[in-house]
């Protein structure tokens, strides 16, 4: 007679948890994605000396280009649009359920 496989569930959960760690770990090294760079350029740090040279009053956002990529294209904002209307669907359902449960267990 054949002896039927044993399936140890224990290291199958140990499994996807380390496959999931694993992708999160690998997820949170991707630092390419940086959305408000301060670049201080060589004309903007001439300025700043000047100004110090000259004693006039500091404003750092006069000497700061600040750069701000988009990167939203058809399909990122198409889905964005998407997620906005089904969330206020959702909202105004959820809303409306609760104010008939509410009706149906009040005495109002």
């Amino acid at each position: 007679m054949e002896t039927p496989k044993k399936n140890n569930y224990f290291l199958r959960i140990i499994f996807i948890i380390f496959i999931i760690y694993t992708g999160l770990y690998i997820s949170s090294l991707n630092t390419t994605y940086d959305r408000n760079e301060v670049i201080l350029t060589e004309e903007n740090m001439r300025l700043f000396e000047e100004d110090i040279k000259n004693n006039k009053p500091l404003d750092l956002k006069k000497y700061q280009t600040i750069k701000e990529d988009d990167y939203g294209n058809l399909f990122s904002n198409t889905g964005y649009i998407i997620g906005n209307t089904l969330d206020t669907f959702m909202l105004k359902g959820i809303n409306k359920g609760i104010k008939v449960f509410k009706k149906l267990f009040t005495n109002n």
